[in-house]
Order: C-alpha cells, then structure tokens, then sequence
C-alpha cells in the first residue's frame, strides 16, 4: 500500500458565483491524501472524494444549481513532489482516506 497526495481544483460557492457574475476565474485548490495499490486507485478514489467534498460546499451553501465537479472538468492530480505545492503542516492536516477497491469494499 502506497500513500499517495490527490490535488484538485474547485470553486467555493461565492468563487463560482463572483465568476459567473464577473467573468473572472476564482479558483481554490486541496488535497486528500489516499491510500492505495496503485496511482489508478489513488485517483479514482480521489475524483470520487472530490466530487462529494465540493458538492457538500454547494449543498451547505444552498446553491441548487451547480452542476457538480466532476461536470465543471476541473484540474486534478497525484502530486510527486507534496512539499514544493504544499507546506509540511497542511500536509499534516489533510486527511486520509483509503481507496475502496483497495479494502475489500
């Protein structure tokens, strides 16, 4: 089992709204660190973190229509080199997870 750093792009909800509005093009960024046996795993499980993650800030936010990050097609990747995008403590604060195909689910 390797760990590997998922890195995605995303749009809170008052970024995606300002843009819209704006024509600007606002954009967050985070990282989840994922266990798995593979970077395919390592991916899948991230982009399906993702989605969840900035569709709970749309949910939260009460933005009925956004459709979803994985339908605005923004940037995602396993990052090689963790500490020249990241500081060592955010790396320490982002949280685990473990790919399921990975696990037996």
């Amino acid at each position: 089992m390797t760990r590997y750093l998922f890195c995605f792009g995303y749009e809170r909800p008052d970024e995606w709204r300002g843009n819209r509005r704006n024509g600007t093009d606002f954009e967050s960024s985070n990282g989840v660190w994922v266990d798995a046996t593979s970077r395919e795993s390592a991916t899948a499980a991230g982009l399906a973190h993702a989605d969840k993650f900035v569709g709970d800030l749309f949910r939260d936010a009460g933005v009925d229509d956004y459709p979803g990050w994985r339908a605005c097609n923004y940037a995602h990747w396993i990052e090689n080199k963790p500490l020249k995008r990241w500081s060592g403590l955010a790396l320490e604060s982002m949280p685990i997870i473990r790919a399921a195909d990975d696990d037996g689910e």
